[in-house]
């Protein structure tokens, strides 16, 4: 707030408007609990009621206006709309606007942005831990696809060990934001503190190609690993593509040996015709049955793979996805080739043991981006509803 707002905000014209407001618009609590989430989660110190924090954020909403009449005009929309439910702001403009905490954020939903290069090295990867603390101390919700770290066991010839792998780098952003939040909750002497900050809320993808993606898939089976963490595989088109082929072969296979079933069940029928060379050519059925399980077994597989670490462009040109790596003609490793049918299985046999992970598809969030020409969209917010370049 400019200084000019900040002394009409106390001035005698501000509590006129408010006390004419009030007149008209007064909000109440259906329950208890909706009265300890606003206590707890968006009341300043200075909000008494909820009337109060309704105002501190209409009156701030207005304030950019050119005019005092237009400030007190739109003061005027902004309360109606929020305090009648017309309309809602979201929870961090509830929490921080108008208040005097300069270091938060108006901002729910962030997805890190990557350096310029060079981006697996420890610099790169401290860089986004950086951002994200910064992003969680600030109270915005944070996302990052770790899909750009290399896989477990490859070698850094620089100083002559195997790394530990994305997921492995993934608990450290999970300590991190262990420890940024806190204090939320705890009683605090000082009348100014909030009742919580927003807790760590992360999402964390990793592309299907990744190696470390079985792992990934599995991490949250154990109950405390990755506990701030909200975790999504992001199944590209090429992998659900294959899941849905094979899925055709199979109901190919599935047709074909009911031609046999329903063969015999001829031969059942009419034993007087199966002597004279007009019964059923089994033969056939069976070659037609092994050439459809042999494109089974073809379409069936699935490398998991990375770049060459050992390329020379590797550490200027990766930028963490491997379809514009590819495309390049710039040299991958495959680490491990799986069964697509298996590690489909997999996800779905997770999610329904621990609710986790989901599945992101960005290809077609990509695809259908009005700024896809400009940007890539590599993750989403931690509640997933937003798809977000960085």
């Amino acid at each position: 707030m400019s200084v000019e707002f900040e002394e009409w905000f106390s001035s005698q014209l501000n509590i006129d408007l408010k006390e004419e407001l009030l007149k008209t618009e007064q909000t109440q609590f259906e329950d208890v609990f909706s009265r300890e989430v606003w206590k707890t989660t968006y009341k300043d110190y200075k909000d008494n009621t909820i009337d109060d924090t309704i105002y501190r954020v209409a009156v701030t909403a207005a304030s950019v206006e050119a005019t005092e009449e237009l400030q007190k005009e739109w003061t005027r929309n902004f309360y109606r709309m929020l305090s009648q439910f017309r309309g809602t702001a979201g929870g961090r403009i509830y929490s921080n606007i108008g208040t005097e905490w300069k270091g938060t954020t108006l901002m729910n939903c962030f997805v890190s942005p990557r350096p310029d290069n060079d981006i697996d090295s420890l610099n790169g990867i401290l860089t986004n831990l950086t951002n994200q603390a910064q992003t969680l101390k600030a109270e915005g919700g944070w996302g990052e696809n770790f899909s750009y770290i290399r896989p477990r066991g490859s070698f850094i010839y620089g100083i002559g060990v195997e790394t530990p792998g994305a997921v492995k780098y993934m608990e450290m952003f999970d300590k991190t934001s262990e420890i940024i939040t806190s204090g939320s909750g705890t009683k605090s002497e000082n009348k100014k503190a909030k009742g919580k900050i927003r807790k760590g809320a992360m999402m964390g993808v990793l592309d299907i190609w990744h190696p470390d993606i079985i792992e990934f898939i599995t991490a949250k089976q154990s109950p405390g690993r990755l506990t701030k963490f909200n975790l999504s595989v992001n199944c590209t088109n090429e992998f659900m593509d294959k899941v849905l082929l094979v899925q055709e072969l199979n109901s190919e296979v599935d047709k074909r040996k009911q031609d046999i079933k329903d063969a015999l069940q001829w031969c059942e029928d009419n034993p007087e015709s199966t002597g004279m060379g007009t019964g059923p050519d089994f033969l056939a059925f069976e070659c037609r049955i092994i050439d459809a399980q042999t494109k089974v077994e073809e379409a069936d597989k699935w490398e998991l793979r990375f770049p060459d670490t050992q390329s020379p462009m590797y550490k200027d040109k990766w930028c963490g996805h491997l379809g514009t790596w590819e495309t390049e003609g710039r040299p991958t490793k495959v680490y491990q080739t799986v069964s697509v049918t298996w590690l489909w299985n997999l996800i779905m046999e997770s999610t329904y043991n621990r609710a986790e992970p989901g599945v992101l598809f960005l290809d077609r969030a990509n695809h259908f981006s009005p700024l896809n020409y400009k940007e890539t969209i590599q993750a989403t917010n931690p509640c997933g509803e937003q798809t977000l370049a960085p």
